[in-house]
Formats: structure tokens, C-alpha cells, sequence
């Protein structure tokens, strides 16, 4: 997971925290456990829910927002209330995207009962989740949560767009020598970094291009890959 420092500083805090549980205990703490994710799709929030729960080394369950939402009065009410009761019984970490579409801002003109009475059932749930059960919403849209909802985050951590470096870290790792076995294309990590890419999956899948094209045809395709001439 390439991350930038200040990122990678509260995700340590994160499992700081949880390894060491018992010492936080015996000053009457306990570990912080609701994360809420937000910045634009592409750069790596459900693989950094994926990271912490490994490195919480607890089971990593993911909640799809299509099979939450129900069009029947009250029953994604009920819905996140069982998938939160199942989440207390065992340490896990319970992942939910789009949370801003089940977390949406009470305010809204545009809004109906119904989610109204899903954002106060969030309120009460995640007040009333124990901190064995690290829950982490992701949101593309964070304007659109209600204020109410963020303040019954810990920690709330913006996975904004990669700058220059954080492109190069990651396109370095995608290019390492031991996936290219035979070649070194390490030279083009610098101009990769010079291009601009809106996130880091653009980086990754054009790095796995230009690891395919090694494979394929020898490398004879890497600079019409990367736009240059020979």
C-alpha cells in the first residue's frame, strides 16, 4: 500500500492501538476503532481496509452497498443493525463503501424519511460498537455525509490524489527487478512520474502493461506504451 507520511502516520496509530489493547486498559482506554475513509476512487481505500485488517491480523469482512439497500420501508435499517450485532461477536474488521449513500446528511432537501431513519440507526450503532470490531467506511462523496455521522469517527483520513512522489513509489514497486525477471525497466519509473496519472490505479495498470508487453513481445512495445519515441 503506497501512502503519504501523514497517512501512514495515523494507520500506524490505528494499530498501535490494538496491539496494544491491554495497556490501554489498565488506564481505562480503549483502542480507537471507527475509520472513515474519503478522497477520490483509485487510490487504494479498500486495499488499506484490506491492510489493516492483516495487520490487525483479524478476519476482513466487506459489506457491498447493493445488498444492504432495500426498498422496503425500514428493512436497510434492519439490515445494518444485523450485519453490526454479527460484527460484535468476534475482534473482525467490517468494511463498507459508499458509505455516503446510507450516511447522508439529515439536512438535505432532497431527502426522504426513510434515509433519514438509516442515518439516526448508524448514529446509534456505531456508538454502541465495540472496539474489537474496527469499522471503516470509504466515501468518494464526503460533502454528502451528515455532520452528526463524522464526529462518531476516530479517525477520519483523506486518501487524496497521488503527487509526484507517492507516483514513483508506487510505479518503483510495480517495476521492481524481482517482477521483471531478465529486464530492468527501472529507468522508466522517472517518466512515469512525469506523467501526471490521476491515481495510483492508472499507475498500477500501466505498470502491469509494460510488465506484459516484457513478457509478450520482448519489450519491443515499452516506449509506444509510454508514448515516447525510440
Amino acid at each position: 500500500v503506497i501512502l503519504s507520511p501523514d497517512v501512514e502516520t495515523q494507520c500506524k496509530a490505528i494499530i498501535q492501538e490494538h496491539h496494544r489493547r491491554d495497556d490501554l486498559t489498565a488506564y481505562g482506554l480503549k483502542p480507537r476503532h471507527r475509520i472513515l475513509l474519503h478522497g477520490t476512487p483509485g487510490n487504494g481505500k479498500t486495499m488499506l481496509a484490506e491492510a489493516l485488517a492483516y495487520e490487525l491480523q483479524i478476519p476482513y469482512l466487506r459489506i457491498k452497498y447493493s445488498s444492504l439497500v432495500d426498498s422496503f420501508l425500514g428493512a436497510t435499517a434492519k439490515n445494518i443493525d444485523t450485519i453490526l450485532d454479527y460484527a460484535k461477536t468476534a475482534p473482525c474488521l467490517l468494511f463498507l463503501d459508499e458509505f455516503d449513500g446510507i450516511g447522508m446528511d439529515r439536512s438535505d432537501n432532497k431527502d426522504v424519511g426513510e434515509m433519514r431513519r438509516i442515518t439516526n440507526q448508524l448514529l446509534i450503532s456505531l456508538e454502541r460498537l465495540p472496539s474489537s470490531c474496527v469499522f471503516v467506511g470509504a466515501t468518494n462523496a464526503m460533502k454528502l455525509i451528515d455532520p452528526a455521522l463524522k464526529r462518531r469517527f476516530d479517525f477520519v483520513i483523506e486518501i487524496s490524489a497521488p503527487n509526484k512522489d507517492l507516483i514513483l513509489q508506487c510505479a518503483k514497486k510495480e517495476l521492481d527487478p524481482t517482477l521483471t525477471p531478465g529486464h530492468d525497466i527501472l529507468w522508466l519509473t522517472d517518466k512515469i512520474a512525469e506523467m501526471q496519472l490521476p491515481n495510483l490505479y492508472e499507475v498500477v495498470e500501466l505498470c502491469k502493461q509494460l510488465r506484459r508487453d516484457l513478457v509478450l513481445n520482448k519489450g519491443l512495445g515499452l516506449r509506444a506504451i509510454m508514448g515516447f519515441a525510440a
